[in-house]
């Protein structure tokens, strides 16, 4: 019943990549120097990935429903001393920088490979293959 309500739980996530390359890892941090989380991009969003980083602290300018979530990850359990302790699914790239980094990040170019090709210049890149 979950499952045609649309919770994806018990299904592994698939990387959006539809080669058989190795998994593209998108890296996002508060500050420059500063080791922060990382995460691969799945259809169903982005799957920041276990033994990631959070800033321990927010800014007051965080939006109430950012603050709750993160508060509501750490009371259960999801992320302990500042890591992630699991594997966990965002549906938007932007959320997932926000949680990490504590203040409102555009996701779609906070995410970087360690290359520094922005999450939005990945997919543009893979759609103009495409065509």
């Amino acid at each position: 019943m979950l499952g045609a309500m649309g919770f994806s739980f018990l299904k592994p996530f698939h990387s959006i990549a539809d080669t058989d390359e190795k998994e593209t890892v998108f890296y996002c941090t508060w500050s420059k120097g500063v080791e922060g989380a990382s995460a691969i991009l799945v259809e169903e969003g982005i799957l920041v990935r276990k033994g990631s980083k959070v800033r321990p602290n927010e800014v007051p300018s965080l939006s109430a429903g950012k603050k709750k979530l993160r508060a509501k990850l750490r009371e259960d359990g999801i992320i302990v001393d500042n890591v992630f302790q699991v594997d966990y699914l965002f549906s938007s790239y932007s959320s997932a920088s926000d949680v990490v980094c504590g203040f409102a990040k555009n996701g779609w170019v906070s995410w970087m490979t360690e290359d520094g090709v922005t999450i939005d210049q990945y997919l543009n890149g893979l759609i103009n293959q495409k065509i």
